[in-house]
């Protein structure tokens, strides 16, 4: 019962992402996937590669509703630089999972059953020199669950590929 008290929490969380790590989607069946609650347990053993974006990468997740019932649409978005510009073909023809750590060290994964599709690509030149000249991409996903929290990439089965390139796609420059 509510006695009309309210404390208000110290407000000792970061927002913002540190680091993302994508992996192509790949479609498995419901029981290679494991959860507990909203945190992903196994996932069958997967190579996934760390992106370094010029920017700080912006992670959102909304609740919405439509005819169909309710969902979860998460957005993530990165941006990399212009001469990387013919490479970009993996990003919009493939569909995506990405794993993301956020500042306050919780790991998360968008796009773990459908998957993640760039649906929104921005070119920038920008007017001086220290303005943009180069892509944002944002990558968006429908689940009908919350994204679920990862508490160890490796214990869960994905593997870090330490290159510097994904297929052809040079994201360091």
């Amino acid at each position: 019962m509510l006695d009309g008290n309210y404390n208000r929490k110290c407000k000792n969380n970061l927002g913002g992402v540190k680091a993302v790590w994508l992996l192509r989607w790949q479609p498995y069946s419901r029981s290679q996937i494991v959860t507990s609650g909203n945190y992903l347990v196994s996932f069958p053993e997967t190579f996934i590669f760390k992106f370094e974006s010029l920017t700080t990468p912006n992670a959102n997740e909304v609740q919405q509703e439509n005819e169909g019932g309710k969902f979860f649409e998460q957005s993530l978005s990165m941006t990399f630089k212009a001469d990387n510009a013919k490479e970009f073909d993996l990003l919009l023809k493939n569909d995506w999972r990405v794993a993301f750590q956020d500042n306050n060290g919780l790991y998360r994964i968008f796009g773990l059953y459908n998957g993640m599709q760039c649906g929104n690509v921005d070119f920038k030149t920008g007017g001086g020199k220290s303005d943009l000249n180069g892509y944002t991409f944002t990558l968006t996903a429908q689940e009908e669950k919350q994204s679920f929290f990862i508490e160890s990439l490796e214990e869960t089965g994905f593997i870090e590929e330490g290159f510097d390139y994904y297929l052809d796609f040079n994201i360091y420059g």
